[in-house]
């Protein structure tokens, strides 16, 4: 893609369909995108970014990558105490 940042949405909508397919893998590369279009749009520690992290590794999760996907969980509750703040 040319313009990832334009295409955020699509790029999702193709990772969801991929995972749907069990194409965790290519899933988690195209998620992994947003994360950085994310980062480029609202800066490292925004929730939106958090969220995209997350989606990571709900694709690793099913990919059975334990380990990235534990990785990617530790790193979007991170970013969205960064950006929310400890509520609670």
């Amino acid at each position: 893609l040319k313009n990832p940042t334009r295409n955020l949405h699509t790029i999702h909508n193709c990772a969801v369909s991929y995972m749907a397919r069990g194409r965790h893998t290519e899933a988690a590369a195209l998620l992994e995108m947003v994360v950085e279009c994310q980062k480029q749009k609202y800066g490292a520690l925004h929730a939106n970014v958090g969220s995209a992290v997350h989606n990571v590794g709900i694709a690793y999760l099913g990919g059975e990558v334990h380990y990235k996907a534990f990785q990617a969980f530790e790193e979007a509750v991170r970013i969205r105490k960064a950006a929310l703040g400890r509520r609670g």
